[in-house]
């Protein structure tokens, strides 16, 4: 997520071309969501019409505990730990981690950031899930992501399907790259939490919760996030190197 070793300048603009990308990308996501059938092609794959059943069930235990249950409880876990590395930094890993509170504190508000302002947009965006479109075998009148339907065939209930709220939790870790040291180590967290956030995506796709657009968009606003904190990062330590190089870092 942060290219190799770089000074605060050429890091501000990285991030910067990286946080514009991925709003670009969020709004291409939403028109391809609008405009072109994409979301169906998807959708019709984890859809069986003759039986009109999802891939998966909601009532497999199994999936639910794997796919949902179990990486709630890990990403909960993982702010708790964020917060206890916050007070005190284990010694044993202070060569793997960044130095500073001010790391822990980007990998904590970029998860929380995440998860909140998804939830806060599902609850206003008015948009229903796949397996109430009468597509799928639901109630609500078919139509894609903000296509406005017509005015006699409008639902009669408001949906709270968009963006993708379970997946958020995991696409939140993005922010985890703040934390760790070396080039590798971001990758290896970066892809982590990509993976998490689709093998969360993912299940709910496959038992009709969410479109694809839904996922992609969580994600991209995710990564959105994360670079836009790495930007304020990077324009706090441009101002310490110039107090610093007056000789007078404790001055406004």
């Amino acid at each position: 997520m942060t290219p190799g070793l770089k000074t605060p300048v050429s890091l501000l603009e990285s991030l910067s071309r990286r946080a514009l990308y991925a709003l670009i990308a969020l709004w291409a996501v939403i028109a391809l969501g609008t405009f072109t059938g994409m979301d169906e092609v998807v959708q019709d794959l984890v859809f069986n019409k003759s039986s009109h059943a999802w891939m998966v069930s909601k009532d497999n235990v199994l999936a639910r505990v794997v796919f949902y249950d179990g990486p709630k409880v890990g990403i909960i876990i993982t702010a708790v730990l964020l917060l206890v590395f916050w007070c005190k930094r284990p010694p044993r890993l202070a060569s793997k981690l960044r130095p500073g509170p001010e790391s822990v504190w980007a990998a904590l508000v970029v998860l929380v950031a995440t998860v909140t302002s998804v939830a806060a947009v599902k609850a206003v965006s008015n948009i229903h899930c796949p397996l109430a479109s009468d597509r799928y075998g639901g109630d609500v009148p078919h139509h894609r992501l903000f296509e406005k339907p017509a005015k006699d065939n409008e639902p009669v209930r408001r949906g709270r399907c968009f963006p993708a709220g379970h997946a958020s939790g995991g696409f939140g870790l993005v922010g985890l790259v703040w934390l760790v040291r070396g080039a590798r180590r971001r990758r290896l967290v970066l892809c982590a939490a990509l993976g998490l956030g689709c093998w969360m995506g993912g299940y709910q796709m496959a038992k009709g919760a969410h479109y694809l657009s839904h996922t992609l968009v969580t994600a991209l606003w995710a990564c959105g996030l994360s670079w836009s904190l790495g930007c304020w990062v990077a324009t706090r330590r441009m101002v310490v190197v110039r107090r610093k190089r007056r000789g007078n870092l404790f001055l406004p």
